[in-house]
């Protein structure tokens, strides 16, 4: 069910709870020229329109409940590359490390686009003096807002992918299928499904689950 709908500043999601990057996202894998380059864009060209407030799109969190008590995490079912992206921004103006940036990135594209990207955001943000970048970092904390649903089922998630997606891709039918099965693994090894799930992200990479889950098996069961 759905637990909360409100609209929340960065600075508000940033203090939250952990945020998790669950097992069933896909890698980090904004470009820097295409996507971080044109959020830098955007965020600039608003920061010095006085009062202005300028909505980033939706998050979807998942909050688990264990023995009817909330668990300390939330796990980001959409919204993480624009989490990610602007985290790095923050990061390349004020050096902290925190909220999603202290997830572990496992797959090689994550780990090489964190890397290029915050290069590309420290030297795009070298252009502006240092006020315009305190006034930067004061905009997307406090003036930069996402609408934020939480549910605490994660099938209902699923359901909302299609019309709360913004900025970022839904999910092709392999990773909801990946997040389908990794549900109904609790009790396994974390080690092994990692495992699995690197498995099965090189299946994606190379184009074959996504073939036959969409052109196949979904017309088998239309």
């Amino acid at each position: 069910m759905v637990q909360d709908v409100n609209v929340y500043t960065v600075s508000e999601v940033i203090k939250k709870k952990k945020l998790c990057i669950p097992y069933y996202q896909r890698p980090y894998r904004w470009h820097a020229e295409k996507s971080v380059k044109q959020l830098l864009q955007d965020l600039i060209r608003e920061v010095f329109i006085e009062d202005k407030t300028y909505r980033l799109g939706t998050l979807l969190f998942h909050q688990e409940y264990e023995n009817n008590e909330k668990k300390e995490q939330l796990d980001i079912v959409d919204g993480q590359q624009r989490l990610v992206t602007l985290s790095l921004i923050l990061h390349a103006l004020d050096g902290k490390i925190e909220g999603i940036l202290e997830n572990p990135f496992e797959h090689i594209d994550s780990k090489n686009n964190l890397k290029y990207n915050h290069i590309y955001i420290k030297s795009y943000l070298a252009t502006l003096e240092e006020r315009e970048k305190d006034a930067l970092k004061d905009f997307i904390l406090h003036r930069c807002n996402f609408l934020v649903i939480t549910v605490t089922e994660l099938g209902e998630a699923f359901q909302l992918f299609d019309s709360q997606n913004a900025r970022g891709k839904a999910l092709d039918p392999a990773d909801l299928l990946k997040a389908f099965h990794l549900r109904e693994m609790d009790q396994t090894y974390e080690s092994e499904k990692q495992r699995l799930v690197n498995q099965w992200e090189a299946a994606i990479d190379s184009n074959r689950l996504n073939d036959v889950i969409g052109n196949y098996l979904f017309r088998l069961r239309s």
